[in-house]
């Protein structure tokens, strides 16, 4: 089953009245809205939608392994058939601006269900050197199917509504006045879900559930930050 990005969003905009509202108040100037096309967000963005970026900076993110390949560790055969990730304050870190409006999203939402990368466009970045992009994860759902050693068959799903994941990963980029480069960045779905501890969880009805009150929770929570990589 996979959860729509509609009630995903929903969500965490409840959750945005609270703590997040605090986040935003001290990275923004002013509130930060969820979604619609008057959000500064990375899917809005007209003027990238894939492949290469005409000017400024474009990262397209892309999930690994391809959705349906399954992989082994630790006994289990395990295959993820969707991801979606919430991000807050998306920014790249650069000596020429790092954090205004022309370098940072204040929600980037990543969805796949296919083999597609998101596009990610910064197309009023200044030239300068970018040595990092930061953000927060703030909400998470992972989904697929595992073989346990035991030969038992079921789907997992591990889902967050609201929490607070730093992520970050190096970039060596240098940008020229004028200049469009576009880097892809990999989110390890493999990292993210190997060292879930399956065979210690309970399977009810052909599913494994994984939440905020699961001790396997952790394990995916830890990997998340680890798992966010420019590979060219």
């Amino acid at each position: 089953m996979t959860i729509p990005m509609t009630r995903l969003r929903r969500r965490l905009a409840l959750s945005f009245a609270g703590s997040l509202l605090t986040l935003f108040a001290t990275a923004c100037s002013g509130p930060a809205p969820i979604g619609g096309a008057d959000a500064n967000t990375g899917r809005s963005d007209g003027g990238f939608i894939g492949g290469e970026i005409e000017s400024g900076i474009g990262l397209l993110f892309a999930a690994a392994p391809p959705f349906g390949d399954s992989f082994e560790h630790n006994g289990h055969t395990i295959s993820v058939s969707s991801a979606e990730f919430t991000i807050v304050d998306l920014r790249l870190i650069g000596d020429a601006a790092s954090g205004d409006s022309r370098t940072s999203k204040d929600v980037v939402e990543l969805s796949w269900e296919a083999d597609e990368a998101v596009p990610v466009g910064y197309e009023d970045a200044p030239a300068g050197m970018y040595s990092r992009v930061r953000g927060t994860v703030v909400g998470f759902s992972i989904e697929g199917d595992v073989e346990l050693e035991r030969g038992e068959e079921a789907e997992f799903e591990a889902e967050q509504e609201s929490v607070s994941l730093p992520i970050e990963f190096s970039l060596d980029l240098s940008l020229e006045a004028g200049e469009g480069q576009t880097l892809t960045v990999e989110v390890d779905l493999k990292k993210i879900t190997e060292e879930i501890p399956f065979e210690d969880l309970s399977v009810d009805e052909g599913r494994i559930e994984i939440d905020e009150d699961s001790e396997a929770m952790e394990k995916v929570e830890e990997k998340i930050g680890e798992s966010f990589d420019v590979v060219d």
